[in-house]
């Protein structure tokens, strides 16, 4: 799904830098929100903060993601910009600006996929220069357009390019289509009302209706079985669909985010606690909030995969088991292998039994420490072993006897100290993997069984999972510049 949406993104963002770079007219105003704006039926929005901040801090997203918008767009200008009087070579937004836009304020590209047929792209510039928007506004054009013109929203259209443009107040509306143009035209009067608040992030806007309207989804799974129930199931839990990425308080990221369908507000959920259980010093940590239901909805996806459905069955099975949530840490090395520790709560205490079997105990515990029993499996391989402490309705497993005690008292004593911070939880406060390998020795790093190329202990990233209002949202996040996400999505894509 992701590389056809990358290909219509991808021919989308030419033609908008490419028509952003020609036209512009109208009279200076404040600008409305470039979403409001939506056409009725399109697919999907890309708004974008400014050009400014584009060309200097999405684009290397953009292109670690496989968008190669400046390479489209130096073969769609052509000797445009000597025709504006741009020196060759210069920054994209100056030949913007010469061209009468305003690169400082939002704008937002339209793309309509129907089922069948060809694509319609449109896009909302805003005005720096009315004049001199005036001036070049016909640069885009081949040969002499028809006036077009839709309510208040005046301009021309070139048939034979498939390329237009109506001027609207203190913007211009660019289509690939009439119909493109009339449905962005027609928002002026009944703008769309997006839940999503626009800030200095560059995101995709859609939704899961959208998408399946549009034909992106498959009907049926490769196995054959049909996955409209777990679109219907989604479409129940998600309205909006946001893919963005940005900067903030010296990081960037990239987040999915999903809205309510009714805008409500989701009721918040009690604080994670696993995490309070593991060494402060555990350089990666894992905390998940449990939904069984979830689980078993999207249980079709998971098993249309041959190669992920003895997993996925084992997953739904012990999702069913576990309780509100599930815990787990790299706490450092033991004889040459990874020394962590697992944590959760089960849904029901004799639920442990099941466990203790799937586990292989069967002698039953071969202690009690402070009420809690304990379970040992004993040289798994040589020198490791690993125990199992059970507690009511908690589990907690650790190939260190030591620090299943500490984790026991920390247990016992309801202790809130963590290995993460409070950044982390609050964000992630449905989940997260919080990942600073800078808390693992350098020998400890080299002994992981990672690639070569992989040096855990210089690694410092989050994935977290959240709720805010009426929002859920996963985000992965490094430090610094967008540079630093552009390496991850790298890597990912």
């Amino acid at each position: 799904m992701m590389k056809r949406e990358n290909r219509a993104l991808n021919g989308g963002i030419g033609l908008l830098l490419a028509v952003l770079a020609v036209c512009a007219a109208g009279v200076t105003a404040q600008a409305q929100n470039p979403l409001g704006y939506f056409p009725e039926g399109a697919t999907a929005a890309l708004y974008l903060p400014s050009i400014d901040f584009l060309e200097q801090k999405a684009a290397p997203v953009a292109e670690a993601a496989g968008l190669d918008a400046a390479g489209e767009l130096t073969g769609m200008l052509g000797d445009l910009p000597s025709k504006l009087g741009v020196a060759p070579g210069a920054p994209l937004s100056e030949v913007f600006k010469a061209a009468g836009l305003d690169t400082s304020k939002p704008a937002a590209l339209f793309v309509k996929k129907p089922a069948a047929g060809m694509e319609e792209l449109g896009a909302l510039i805003p005005v720096a220069n009315a004049e001199t928007a005036a001036e070049k506004m016909k640069s885009i054009f081949d040969s002499d357009p028809a006036e077009y013109a839709e309510g208040d929203a005046k301009g021309f259209f070139n048939d034979t390019q498939s390329l237009g443009f109506a001027v609207l107040a203190d913007k211009v509306l660019l289509g690939s289509t009439k119909d493109m143009i009339k449905g962005m035209a027609a928002r002026a009067a009944a703008p769309y009302q997006s839940p999503y608040e626009t800030g200095a992030e560059v995101a995709l806007v859609t939704s899961i209706t959208r998408l399946q309207d549009a034909g992106v989804f498959p009907a049926t799974a490769p196995n054959g079985q049909p996955l409209a129930a777990v679109y219907d199931y989604l479409k129940g839990i998600m309205g909006e669909v946001v893919l963005a990425a940005g900067e903030a308080e010296g990081e960037s990221y990239v987040r999915l985010a999903m809205a309510a369908p009714s805008g409500a507000v989701t009721p918040a959920a009690d604080a994670l606690k696993m995490h309070t259980l593991f060494p402060e010093t555990s350089p990666v940590v894992l905390n998940l909030r449990n939904d069984a239901a979830f689980m078993q909805a999207v249980r079709p996806l998971i098993m249309a995969s041959p190669q992920a459905a003895q997993a996925g069955m084992y997953i739904s099975l012990i999702s069913g088991m576990i309780g509100k949530e599930v815990g787990l840490a790299l706490t450092g090395m033991n004889n040459g292998m990874p020394d962590g520790m697992l944590a959760m709560d089960v849904a029901k205490p004799e639920s442990i039994k099941m466990l203790m079997g799937m586990a292989g105990a069967k002698d039953g515990p071969k202690e009690q420490i402070n009420g809690a029993d304990i379970y040992a499996f004993e040289n798994i391989r040589e020198g490791l072993s690993v125990f199992l402490a059970t507690k009511g309705t908690s589990v907690i497993a650790t190939t260190n006897m030591d620090a299943l005690k500490a984790s026991l008292e920390k247990l016992d004593a309801g202790s809130t100290a963590t290995p993460v911070s409070q950044k982390t939880l609050d964000r992630g406060n449905n989940g997260f993997i919080a990942v600073n390998g800078g808390k693992l020795s350098a020998d400890a790093a080299a002994a992981l069984p990672l690639p070569a190329t992989v040096d855990l202990s210089e690694v410092v990233a989050e994935v977290t999972l959240g709720g805010k209002g009426p929002w859920n949202e996963l985000r992965v996040s490094v430090p610094g510049d967008m540079k630093g996400i552009a390496e991850w999505v790298t890597s990912a894509v």
